[in-house]
């Protein structure tokens, strides 16, 4: 049995064999260009289908959550037109002849830096939400597709490196029982959609959460900030208990949600 702590992100307690979430390797290429405007028209295009593929999670996520969980990808989408991050790009393309997708990647990095580099903690947590944006649009510039998640095929909890909210907002319900990242805040918009959509999280777990195989039985106990591996039947028939109680506040609040509130 293996026990480790971390940042409580969302409520709940899960149980299931882990299924470990890797990103795609997404490399990025410096070239010099010949065409400068040509390369600036893929970014164009890049940009739009990105906005579209946006507004499809957007919907998603307020059919599965609300629409104020939904709104985290409007600001997605807004952050593809910020004039700043563009002109710098624009710049980069024009002047030193580099490739869109090197002056797309140096002009997101650049911007995430500064994010968290202001020393607090809710707006360094969006330097992951412009590096998110900007993998985004690095993979449709090189026809990559999102990292695949065909092989979650039995409800599972996630493991994670970190999970992206793009990366949060994919994840099938029906499959997904909780979810711990070995990197990660609470202020974070993945933490904020896992809680709007009912998904057991625990974050900062550190890098020994990685080496933990795949199949591996796993709790989670997410208003803890606590997973264990490989559980004994002790720890098994505690949490059993827990869940049991909680299922039982739950449905004990659900039939007065639509009462008066009185003080």
């Amino acid at each position: 049995m293996k026990i480790l702590k971390g940042i409580p992100a969302s409520g709940g307690i899960a149980s299931g064999p882990a299924y470990i979430f890797k990103h795609s390797e997404l490399g990025v290429k410096r070239e010099a260009i010949a065409d400068p405007a040509a390369e600036l028209s893929r970014l164009e295009s890049a940009r739009d289908i990105a906005r579209e593929q946006l507004q499809a999670l957007k919907v998603k996520t307020e059919q599965e959550a609300s629409a104020d969980e939904a709104a985290i990808f409007d600001a997605h989408a807004m952050f593809l037109d910020d004039p700043s991050l563009l002109d710098l790009v624009a710049d980069v393309v024009n002047v030193e002849k580099l490739n869109v997708e090197a002056a797309w990647s140096d002009g997101i990095e650049n911007f995430a830096q500064q994010m968290e580099m202001m020393g607090d903690e809710y707006l360094s947590a969006r330097a992951a939400d412009i590096r998110d944006v900007g993998k985004r649009v690095l993979r449709i510039l090189s026809g990559q597709t999102e990292t695949d998640l065909s092989g979650l095929n039995i409800p599972s909890v996630i493991l994670a490196e970190d999970l992206t909210p793009s990366d949060t907002a994919r994840l099938d319900k029906q499959f997904v029982l909780g979810f711990a990242t070995a990197e990660g805040g609470p202020t974070s918009h993945t933490a904020i959609l896992a809680k709007a959509l009912g998904l057991p999280a625990v974050v900062g777990c550190g890098e020994l959460l990685m080496s933990i195989p795949a199949g591996t039985q796993m709790l989670i106990h997410g208003g803890k900030g606590e997973i264990i591996a490989d559980p004994d039947e002790e720890t098994k028939q505690n949490y059993e208990k827990l869940t049991g109680e909680a299922a039982r506040i739950a449905e004990l609040e659900l039939k007065s949600a639509a009462e008066h509130a009185v003080t």
